[in-house]
């Protein structure tokens, strides 16, 4: 699997592998079950009828996983034939009715292809670790001898001691920019429909950020681009020590207008719109 990072600094040392704890699931409410179950399905089933690439979606068994003690987030992991599929990163809604014994919840990620987030195959070997998600700087937070280091959830790639999080960026997001209960898939499009390293192409580099020609960044921009032009986010982390290019190649719309956008990253990464243009820019 090859990486997908680009750092400003030298990086230094060899990379170290450790494990991770298993978490609870559920809570024991019966009801809250019931409705956390419904949701995700709900999502499935909506994604692998509505868009071709998730076919496969259909026939998938579900395996759940809690990210971090009190996080009130979940890794759902979709498997086919024991292999994993994709996944989608469910966080119940912090601003529910504490009136109503009904939970809701709201969607922050979803992917394709076998690396998914928080995978066994590079999730730290030899220390526990926590994992932590916000998108792109999603990580395992690994404490040992007093020191602190962060794996990247995606890759397994050790960040060196440099680097620090920033502060969290998803959770900043309006209820109203993610996909939640009662909105459908209504609209998708493609802008490639295979892996592509935005290196293989480095116009990106050179080229004016969309940030730079409009006073707003919009999934309409995207909407209009077509599968023949290059589009590429470029995502800075880590208190700017990181810069991570991701190539653009898909795009949902829930409803009328809650955009996500999908990005090639070991396979597709759908993220909220509203989080990639707080982190990063779109570069034609």
């Amino acid at each position: 699997m090859s990486l997908q990072r680009v750092f400003i600094f030298v990086q230094i040392g060899m990379l170290l592998v450790f494990s991770l704890l298993p978490l609870p699931v559920f809570a024991e409410d019966t009801n809250w079950n019931r409705v956390f179950t419904k949701q995700v399905h709900d999502w499935i089933d909506n994604l692998s009828s509505k868009d071709e690439q998730f076919k496969e979606w259909k026939d998938a068994k579900t395996n759940i996983q809690a990210l971090g003690p009190n996080s009130r987030q979940w890794l759902v992991t979709l498997q086919v034939r024991n292999k994993p599929v994709g996944y989608l990163i469910v966080e119940e809604d912090r601003k529910t009715d504490p009136q109503s014994d009904m939970p809701s919840f709201i969607l922050l990620e979803y992917g394709l292809g076998e690396y998914i987030l928080f995978n066994e195959s590079t999730q730290p070997k030899q220390f526990p670790g926590q994992p932590v998600y916000d998108g792109f700087a999603s990580f395992w937070k690994i404490s040992q001898n007093g020191t602190t280091q962060y794996v990247d959830a995606k890759t397994g790639e050790q960040y060196p001691t440099i680097v620090k999080p920033d502060n969290p960026v998803m959770s900043t997001l309006a209820k109203t920019d993610l996909a939640q209960a009662g909105l459908a898939l209504t609209r998708h499009t493609s802008l490639g429909t295979t892996l592509t390293d935005p290196f293989d192409q480095i116009d990106w580099m050179f080229a004016t950020p969309v940030s730079a020609q409009n006073t707003e960044i919009t999934w309409q921009d995207l909407w209009k681009t077509t599968d023949q032009e290059a589009v590429v986010v470029t995502a800075s982390l880590f208190q700017d020590e990181v810069m991570a290019p991701f190539t653009v190649g898909s795009l949902h719309v829930w409803g009328e207008n809650v955009a996500y956008i999908g990005v090639w990253d070991e396979g597709l990464r759908f993220l909220p719109s509203a989080y990639i243009t707080k982190v990063g820019k779109i570069i034609h």
